[in-house]
């Protein structure tokens, strides 16, 4: 049997980018949430079983995917201002979700040179490249915008949606494929 070997990353040496990469994935999965909120709000369903559908997917782009399916199939014209908004929000979610990957999945390690922490992709493409903290740090800034951004957004329209029941069913209510864009379910 081999002796064991104390291995350890060299940015264990540098705490203050291991906190921001752990902030990062936590604030990650509070964006997650975000979007099955989003979900719920799309469908009109309950929030636990828009998660159970969000999270079907084991990856964050086929999950905003999911999203963007729906938002197409219930706002048929590109030009709707709802689509419109939803489309934004994904565009930045997926700009996030990559940003994420980068730093999550790529290798890290300590400039020889200056002690200064770097990221390598894998496999190995360029050279290492110094990451400053402020960097990882204006990542956790756009998610928390991001997620901020949709949260407001979800609890405006529903807002908007709960000051217009009035009792009197809309057109939506009387034939629900008219909230949908599916034209084509009518009978």
């Amino acid at each position: 049997m081999a002796d064991y070997i104390d291995l350890h990353s060299p940015l264990i040496e540098h705490p203050e980018h291991l906190q921001a990469i752990g902030e990062l994935s936590v604030e990650m999965s509070n964006l997650e949430l975000a979007y099955s909120n989003l979900l719920s709000l799309l469908l009109d369903i309950n929030p636990s079983v828009a998660e159970a559908i969000y999270f079907t997917p084991k990856a964050s782009i086929p999950r905003l995917d999911v999203i963007a399916n729906v938002a197409a199939c219930l706002f048929p014209d590109d030009k709707h201002e709802h689509r419109v908004i939803i489309a934004k929000f994904v565009g930045r979610g997926r700009a996030a979700f990559g940003r994420r990957h980068d730093i999550i999945h790529h290798h890290w390690g300590v400039s020889s040179e200056d002690g200064f922490p770097v990221s390598v992709a894998r496999p190995l493409k360029k050279p290492p490249e110094p990451v400053p903290l402020v960097q990882i740090r204006s990542h956790i800034d756009d998610c928390r915008r991001l997620m901020s951004d949709i949260f407001h957004y979800v609890a405006t329209i529903q807002e908007h949606l709960q000051s217009k029941s009035s009792g009197e069913k809309s057109p939506e209510q009387q034939d629900p494929s008219r909230s949908l864009g599916c034209e084509e379910n009518k009978a």
